[in-house]
């Protein structure tokens, strides 16, 4: 991606924090899905995470970023970005454990109707209602 290019070149020679904040500006102005997507999953590693991630998610209107929620067949475990939307990622649900995005791995995608989601979910040993 030309965002990861622009960070790769200018991370060689980056001296000082005005270089970087410069750089942030110029990824978060031309390349804002790219850059909040990364913001939001490091938002994911510190303490208070859920409150770091309302304070981007708010911020994103004003960029016309638009974020949406997670999806048992769409979403990855990550926060992913397409266009202008970013999805909310598998991993940032609260109670989401390890064994359940195991099971999510396994679940069939390829169902044509609302019954077959839920079968497919029963075999993978997901509970959804």
């Amino acid at each position: 991606m030309k965002a990861q290019k622009i960070i790769a070149a200018r991370s060689i020679g980056m001296k000082n924090t005005l270089d970087f904040s410069v750089l942030c500006a110029y990824l978060k102005v031309n390349y804002p899905a790219a850059f909040f997507k990364n913001c939001l999953i490091l938002a994911r590693t510190f303490q208070n995470s859920e409150e770091r991630i309302m304070q981007i998610c708010k911020e994103l209107p004003h960029f016309g970023v638009e974020i949406k929620p997670p999806d048992l067949v769409k979403s990855s475990d990550d926060f992913t970005f397409e266009g202008n939307t970013i999805r909310y990622g598998i991993k940032s649900i609260k109670s989401v454990s390890e064994k359940t995005l195991e099971k999510l791995h396994q679940f069939n995608s390829d169902c044509s109707n609302k019954f077959s989601h839920f079968e497919a979910a029963k075999e993978a040993g997901i509970n959804i209602g």
